[in-house]
């Protein structure tokens, strides 16, 4: 990989366990989510209903257009670990660096907020 995918991935990279300073609000409604997704778990564990909450990575889809959004996991990749987390009946799917996190202690992600906001800041300044 080049520097320069590094410093994309890392600039564009945001869910709902590690936020990224320049995109608060994009970090913010993932972070909602995925406290509406536990919330409604938790109201509804006594139904038939099952609510479950898909937790990707970057993942590569051209997203904006051709050549935009072209860091992360492939697509195909990502889809296959996802249906695989389906079909295992997990309530929580993550995959890639998002599997890492959302099993992550609020000291690791705060290790890891710092890494990626301080990799953000140096792309920024070399722009």
């Amino acid at each position: 990989m080049t520097n320069d995918h590094h410093r994309h991935h890392d600039h564009y990279f945001c869910h709902c366990f590690v936020h990224l300073r320049q995109v608060p609000v994009y970090c913010a409604t993932k972070a909602a989510l995925d406290s509406f997704t536990v919330s409604l778990r938790h109201q509804l564990r006594e139904t038939s209903v099952r609510v479950i909450e898909i937790i990707p990575p970057a993942v590569n889809t051209d997203l904006g257009g051709s050549g935009k959004h072209t860091f992360g996991v492939p697509l195909d990749e990502y889809a296959d670990g996802t249906l695989k987390g389906l079909n295992e009946g997990l309530l929580e799917v993550p995959y890639g660096f998002s599997a890492k996190t959302s099993q992550a202690s609020r000291a690791e992600l705060d290790g890891i907020f710092g890494v990626i906001n301080t990799n953000v800041a140096a792309a920024v300044k070399s722009e």
